[in-house]
């Protein structure tokens, strides 16, 4: 028998199971809140917020006027902070920062979610945070309203202001590292660490700071041999040579009116010029950011700056960028702003995968008449840019030669291998809107390319386009007036447009074959030049070979031996004239005083009587060399000089043709032809001229007299013939 409910037993079962859904969540959620222990308080977080304070800035360094909590959104506000500077600041290193003197004023402090007191307890003290949990220290955490002065000496007074600071999920990231080794610092707690995000808006440092100051830079008083030193007194500083220019603007000593006291210091009754400094940034903004090891052992680099070196993020960007300094000793009033700049895909020193800087402007006014500049980029934008090779092996050399003042610490320790390193990997960048002026020489709407990819030790597959305009003009007696002089002479105009584009390919996997192409190096009406090479032979086991080598003081066998193998299996050069010989011709016949068709013969000659003397060969040798090089003299439109050897030349078998003094044979294996124009390629050298020549002529030990370079070769030039011994050449014989 079926048992049927009734419609009124089935409706009160419905109810039931409708009260039993609705009531399930409200149960679960407080078992949830009994598991987790009792609703957060305005003590408790109150509490959270003094601990973080405490850790963060040290115990009575700070004070709030008042604060309130609003639980059903977990937001604690705290509103009139006072930070006492001095107070905060007493466990940081002195060495590398300016402790002032005051207190530092904050509007109104909110957090967010922050971590209950036991855990902020637990998390501030922590020295690893290896093998535990994910710690949310605040869902967000933002300043409003922030003043406070900088650091100074001397005079020195720099208030730094803040509209909003704002950081979202600040958290430690549940840590597996693996212990480090023995020896190695704990640096767990480092890497955990993780914003969601992080922004700054309405950001302003100004003040000013005395010129004399400047002058003083080698003094280890002055703030600025401390950031270039790093506090180390016995350390070199590479400022004093700007110092020294300083010192000698000002006429010896201080600038006048502010004389120093015994102890390089600027004496309390003078009133010293002062150089006035505001930098504004309207926006910050980062995404992703957190702090991995830095670990750059050959650095010797202030925490904060190995802070910012290990560190990460998947954005960066910034707008309304201005920075102004008036009356600067040297640069006069200097102004720089810039649009917006944004990187993406940012991860510690490189590997990001977009960069951008829109609208940049830079001026600079000068202390002396004419030393004016402007700079101007529309925008500059790199894509797949990675610097990690490049940090490691370039930049710590760069850096301790910055620090001792010697450049050539720059290459100390460095091995010929790393010319085949790319310190700068991308796949494509581009430059527009690029503009220079400087003393009347102007660069207008200058644009570039660069495409990728490259290869990891290598130069790498790349091209590069660029192009612009060059205008000549200026002030009266500007560098750019006389320019524009003597192109209105030799050319007949002040401005013109250029190019250049080059490619670079390389197959170091296979046979170590490199291109290298310049397909266009030209200006506007005056020319173009262009050139090709193939190299073989540049492998990994040649790279191999050359990191033993030093880039200073290399012993030639020891290069020798690592770049044997290296050849050349092309070689092609060819100039496309338009104005620039005749323009050449007609300046070096004034300054002869001789005529233009007397010059175009003595190049010539001049070409032949040279080859003549490098190759100790008879003049007959080079005949087609000096016809080709007369007819493009006579009537320029193109000249091309072509080597193609029949096997790759390289630095083994060119020595072993140059030690045996076969000169016709090793240039014939080098096939190098000269063609005029349209005419059909000539031999460079004339091996078989030289072969039916007599004998006597053609003979290798012939007495030197046979091979005169001066035969048939007339000149007004007191130093002709050249003698062979003096190398230098005076301005006069190339102005």
């Amino acid at each position: 028998m079926t048992f049927m409910p009734s419609e009124k037993t089935g409706k009160r079962r419905r109810a039931l199971a409708r009260a039993a859904a609705l009531a399930l969540p409200a149960l679960m959620a407080a078992l949830i809140a009994v598991s987790c222990g009792k609703k957060k308080t305005e003590e408790d977080a109150w509490r959270s917020f003094e601990i973080l304070m405490n850790a963060a800035l040290g115990q009575g360094a700070w004070t709030a006027a008042s604060h309130s909590y609003d639980s059903s959104s977990d937001s604690l506000t705290a509103t009139g902070l006072e930070i006492d500077l001095p107070k905060a600041a007493s466990r940081l290193p002195h060495d590398y920062v300016n402790i002032p003197e005051g207190k530092a004023q904050i509007q109104k402090a909110t957090v967010v979610g922050i971590l209950e007191p036991a855990r902020m307890e637990e998390t501030v003290n922590a020295t690893s945070w290896r093998g535990k949990p994910e710690a949310v220290i605040a869902g967000s955490f933002t300043l409003t309203g922030m003043k406070t002065p900088l650091g100074g000496r001397d005079g020195s007074s720099f208030e730094m202001s803040l509209d909003e600071l704002a950081l979202t999920d600040v958290k430690l990231r549940a840590n597996s590292d693996p212990a480090p080794a023995e020896g190695e610092p704990d640096q767990s707690l480092q890497s955990s660490f993780e914003l969601g995000s992080l922004s700054k808006k309405g950001f302003r440092i100004a003040g000013s700071f005395p010129r004399a100051l400047i002058a003083n830079a080698g003094d280890t008083d002055s703030p600025f041999e401390s950031m270039a030193s790093g506090g180390d007194e016995d350390n070199d500083n590479p400022l004093s040579a700007f110092a020294a220019q300083a010192d000698e603007a000002a006429g010896g000593g201080n600038q006048a009116g502010a004389p120093s006291a015994d102890d390089g210091t600027i004496a309390d009754d003078a009133e010293a010029p002062m150089v006035d400094m505001e930098l504004l940034l309207a926006s910050f903004d980062a995404k992703g950011v957190s702090f991995l090891p830095a670990k750059v052992e050959a650095l010797e680099l202030p925490p904060a700056a190995l802070l910012l070196i290990g560190q990460k993020a998947q954005s960066v960007g910034w707008k309304g960028l201005s920075l102004r300094i008036n009356g600067h000793p040297q640069s006069g009033d200097l102004t720089i702003a810039a649009d917006a700049f944004e990187v993406t895909g940012l991860d510690g020193i490189g590997k990001s995968e977009h960069i951008k800087l829109a609208g940049f402007k830079a001026g600079m006014t000068g202390t002396e008449p004419g030393r004016a500049m402007d700079l101007a980029v529309g925008s500059w934008e790199v894509n797949g840019l990675d610097l990690t090779p490049a940090f490691p092996t370039y930049l710590p050399g760069l850096s301790l030669a910055m620090a001792a003042g010697d450049p050539d610490l720059a290459v100390d320790g460095r091995s010929l291998a790393e010319l085949f390193v790319n310190p700068v990997s991308y796949r494509d960048a581009s430059l527009d809107g690029f503009t220079f002026d400087f003393q009347g020489v102007k660069l207008e709407d200058g644009r570039g390319r660069l495409a990728g990819p490259v290869t990891a030790w290598t130069l790498g597959d790349r091209s590069s386009e660029l192009s612009g305009r060059i205008t000549l003009g200026g002030e009266e007696g500007s560098s750019g007036q006389k320019a524009a002089e003597k192109f209105q002479d030799l050319f007949g105009v002040t401005s013109f447009g250029f190019n250049a584009a080059t490619a670079i390919k390389a197959a170091p996997a296979q046979n170590g074959s490199w291109e290298f192409t310049l397909s266009s190096l030209g200006a506007e009406g005056l020319g173009d030049f262009s050139a090709l090479i193939n190299l073989s032979g540049i492998t990994p086991e040649t790279v191999e070979a050359m990191k033993s080598i030093p880039f200073s003081d290399p012993n030639p066998l020891d290069l020798l031996g690592a770049i044997s193998g290296v050849g050349i299996e092309r070689l092609n050069v060819s100039l496309k004239d338009t104005s620039l010989t005749n323009a050449l011709v007609k300046s070096m016949a004034e300054d002869q005083d001789i005529s233009p068709d007397r010059v175009r013969e003595e190049m010539a000659e001049g070409l032949v009587a040279l080859m003549r003397e490098q190759f100790m060969a008879p003049a007959e040798a080079f005949a087609p060399l000096k016809a080709a090089v007369a007819g493009f003299m006579a009537a320029p439109t193109a000249l091309t000089v072509d080597m193609s050897p029949a096997a790759s030349v390289t630095v083994a078998s060119a020595a072993t043709f140059l030690t045996s003094g076969d000169t016709a044979g090793f240039m014939d294996f080098l096939n190098i032809t000269v063609k005029n124009g349209d005419n059909p390629p000539a031999p460079l050298y004339d091996s078989k001229a030289v072969a039916a020549l007599p004998p006597a002529a053609g003979d290798p030990d012939a007495d030197e007299a046979d091979f005169d370079v001066t035969e048939g070769v007339e000149s007004d030039d007191p130093d002709w013939p050249y003698d062979g011994e003096d190398d230098t050449v005076n301005e006069t014989d190339i102005d």
